[in-house]
C-alpha cells in the first residue's frame, strides 16, 4: 500500500473510515502500519462483517458462502482483534469491537 500524497497532507484531526473485507491481503497486511503511521488520524473507525453473525442468513449457512461477493474475507471478532493486535494495536488504542 503506497501512502496517498493527498491524505499525508491532512492534519492529524482527520478521521479515516475503511471496510477491509474489500482489501486484497497484500494491501490488507500493509493497512494499519500505513494508516497509523502515515496519516495518523485522530479517529479511525473500520469496519467489516462479523462471521459469527452469518448464522442468521439462512442463504449463506446452505451455501458457504460471504456476503457479498466481492468480499476477501468475514472475520469472526478473535481474527479481527488478532488482526488489529497485528498491524498496530498494541501501541494504539481500540475502543470497541
Amino acid at each position: 500500500m503506497r501512502p496517498s500524497v493527498t491524505l499525508s497532507k491532512c492534519g492529524p484531526h482527520t478521521s479515516l473510515s475503511c471496510r477491509i473485507e474489500h482489501l486484497d491481503p497484500p494491501i490488507l497486511e500493509d493497512f494499519a502500519p500505513t494508516v497509523l503511521g502515515t496519516y495518523r488520524p485522530r479517529v479511525l473507525v473500520v469496519t467489516t462483517p462479523n462471521a459469527e453473525f452469518n448464522v442468521h442468513f439462512a442463504q449463506l449457512q446452505l451455501e458457504n458462502r460471504l456476503r457479498h461477493p466481492d468480499h476477501r474475507f468475514e472475520w469472526t471478532r478473535t481474527e479481527f482483534e488478532r488482526w488489529y493486535g497485528a498491524g498496530g494495536g498494541d501501541v494504539h488504542r481500540l475502543e470497541r469491537y
